[in-house]
């Protein structure tokens, strides 16, 4: 793992917004590997790859999910309020915050819009990154540096930011940083800090990038939204609540005793809602037909429980079935009680 001292160091160097990586070494980068960092970032860009520490960063892919890509994901609460920064007063240079409890769907939802089951406005299909501390004791800056192969190149992520960035004639490229927590030395919240910053330099066009940050974690979720005055690090729409209805907001606003700008650095959050129509559509994405059809039915799925109950819940009952043991009130002879 990259030590924090010369991550930190490359972090914090000025970001000038170039036409190429040409321009990067003649205005003062002379490290040879920085190209390589950014076509790195490019190919797993264009490939929207997602990305864990826990699997050596390997691209998610397998064989037995083959079968999900003749469905639609499941359109959630997550789902629909990354789709929204996409609309037409799409606001570049953002960090939003996507605060929920753990197995409501957050990381699901970002894996089904970087697998392009998701087209966007105008029909362009979105590209972008997503990366997880989870399995990790890194910060955010350890991670990036070890997966970009970049734990001793001056500059990274002046690097990732410009590959990022390009083309800009396109949706603004979607970089999600996934299971983000306040780790004990506070990188991550400098990373972020850092991040904001570099796209939006003064005098210059924000850059074409939009970030999503994951949390479970509503300390970490408040600590990001205390960062800049709810200018540039912001909660994500949809999961805090607005009080725009709200008469005794509207007159505290009224004398100036409460702000917008409070709102949006002191949100009250508000979770995801996951129907049982939803969660049952959940099953279906996750499984493969055969195994759906083999639960019979879905009487156990109701409102209130997560994406991951339900998951595991049905997982449970293929295992007990595919062994030989009941897993129905019918087969095992326990019927309901009405007493």
């Amino acid at each position: 793992m990259v030590a924090l001292g010369t991550a930190l160091a490359s972090v914090n160097l000025g970001f000038r917004v170039v036409d190429g990586v040409k321009k990067l070494f003649d205005e003062g980068n002379t490290d040879n590997n920085i190209g390589a960092v950014y076509d790195k970032v490019k190919e797993l860009k264009t490939k929207r790859a997602h990305l864990y520490p826990s699997l050596l960063f390997e691209m998610i892919e397998s064989e037995d999910d083959e079968h999900k890509k003749s469905k639609d994901a499941v359109e959630s609460d997550a789902v629909q309020a990354i789709k929204d920064l996409y609309r037409e007063d799409v606001k570049k240079g953002v960090v939003n915050v996507l605060y929920d409890l753990p197995g409501t769907g957050k990381s699901m939802a970002g894996l089904s819009l970087l697998d392009d089951f998701y087209l966007l406005p105008k029909a362009r299909t979105l590209q972008g990154l997503m990366v997880s501390t989870q399995a990790s004791s890194g910060s955010y800056v350890e991670v990036f540096a070890d997966l970009l192969e970049a734990s001793n190149t001056k500059g990274w992520l002046s690097a990732l930011l410009l590959a990022m960035n390009e083309p800009h004639d396109r949706l603004p490229s979607l970089l999600i940083l996934d299971d983000f927590s306040l780790d004990t030395t506070g990188e991550n919240i400098k990373f972020i800090e850092n991040l904001y910053k570099l796209m939006n330099p003064p005098k210059r066009d924000k850059l074409n990038i939009i970030v999503v940050v994951m949390t479970q974690r509503k300390d970490a979720a408040d600590a990001l939204c205390h960062l800049n005055g709810g200018v540039r690090v912001v909660p994500i729409k949809g999961f805090y609540e607005t009080k725009k209805d709200d008469v005794l907001h509207n007159m505290m606003k009224a004398f100036k005793l409460q702000t917008q700008e409070r709102v949006l650095t002191h949100p009250t959050w508000k979770g995801s809602r996951w129907t049982t129509s939803l969660l049952i559509e959940v099953l279906k994405y996750h499984l493969k037909p055969a195994d759906f059809v083999s639960l019979e039915n879905t009487d156990f799925v109701q409102d209130g429980m997560t994406p991951f109950q339900v998951l595991q819940k049905a997982t449970s009952m293929i295992e007990s079935r595919m062994a030989g043991e009941p897993t129905s009130p019918r087969k095992s002879g326990q019927g309901k009680s009405f007493g």
